[in-house]
C-alpha cells in the first residue's frame, strides 16, 4: 500500500506476441581444411617442430605469415610423413656433428686453461737477413780512398 491509502490496481496483462517462426538459412558448406597441428598429429611430432620443417621448404618461404593448412585431397599430406623422416634424419646428422665440434672446442678450452694446448705450437716464421744498402758500402770505399791519400 502506498501512504495516500488508495489500493494499488493489479498492471494490466500485456499481450504477448506470437513467437516468430525461425528462418533456417541455409550456409554455405566451408571446405574442411587439414591444420598444421592435425598433420602434425598424423606423423606424430610436435606442431612446433612441423611448422619449423614447413619453413625450409621453399613452397613455404613467402617471407611473412603463412597459415598452413591444406585440403584433404592435397598430394603433400601423403608425401609429407617420408619427407619429414627424410629431414629429420639430416637433422639428426647435422646434431650430431654439431656436437661433435661443440665437444672438442670444449676439450681445447679446458686444456688450455690447464695450461696443456692440444694443438702443436706454430713455428715463427724466419725473418730474411737484410741486405745491405749500397750507399753504406759506398761511403766506405770512399773513406778508404781519403784514407790511402792522406798517406
Amino acid at each position: 500500500m502506498a501512504k495516500t491509502g488508495k489500493v494499488a490496481e493489479a498492471p494490466a496483462p500485456v499481450a504477448k506476441a506470437a513467437p516468430a517462426k525461425k528462418v533456417v538459412k541455409e550456409e554455405p558448406v566451408e571446405p574442411v581444411y587439414v591444420t598444421s597441428t592435425q598433420l602434425a598429429a598424423q606423423i606424430g611430432i610436435k606442431p612446433t617442430i612441423l611448422r619449423r620443417w614447413l619453413r625450409t621448404l621453399p613452397e613455404f618461404q613467402d617471407g611473412g605469415y603463412t597459415r598452413y593448412k591444406w585440403e584433404p585431397e592435397d598430394p603433400f599430406l601423403e608425401s609429407a610423413p617420408e619427407a619429414y623422416a627424410k629431414y629429420a634424419s639430416q637433422d639428426e646428422e647435422r646434431r650430431a656433428k654439431r656436437e661433435a665440434e661443440n665437444a672438442a672446442k670444449a676439450a681445447k678450452k679446458k686444456a688450455a686453461e690447464n695450461g696443456k694446448t692440444t694443438t702443436p705450437k706454430k713455428k715463427a716464421k724466419a725473418e730474411p737477413e737484410p741486405e745491405p744498402e749500397e750507399d753504406e758500402a759506398e761511403e766506405e770505399f770512399e773513406d778508404d780512398e781519403e784514407a790511402e791519400e792522406i798517406e
